[in-house]
């Protein structure tokens, strides 16, 4: 059996993406204002997601929020570009032979 090439953008985009949302999500929680927090009224409002909101974050919870999603952006597209390339730019199936 052999290792099939074909699975390393969906490596990638589970080991950099997911382990970089546990860092980014860490550093986030720790930038949300508590005067802003104060200052909305509906709370459920909110939190509609994990990510903590950019209504209630700091300057350096938004550059943050930002540069992760650059991140994201830019490892979707590095890891389209890996797929592509290790696939050879066919629509056929990936047969392991």
């Amino acid at each position: 059996m052999s290792f099939n090439t074909a699975v390393l953008p969906i490596l990638i985009l589970l080991i950099f993406g997911a382990g970089s949302m546990f860092f980014a999500m860490h550093y986030l929680s720790k930038e949300v204002s508590r005067e802003k927090l104060h200052k909305v009224e509906d709370l459920s409002s909110l939190w509609k997601n994990s990510f903590p909101p950019t209504q209630v974050l700091t300057e350096r919870g938004l550059k943050i929020q930002k540069w992760y999603r650059v991140f994201i952006v830019l490892l979707v597209g590095i890891a389209a570009a890996i797929g592509l390339f290790v696939t050879g730019f066919s629509n056929a199936p990936i047969i392991t032979t």
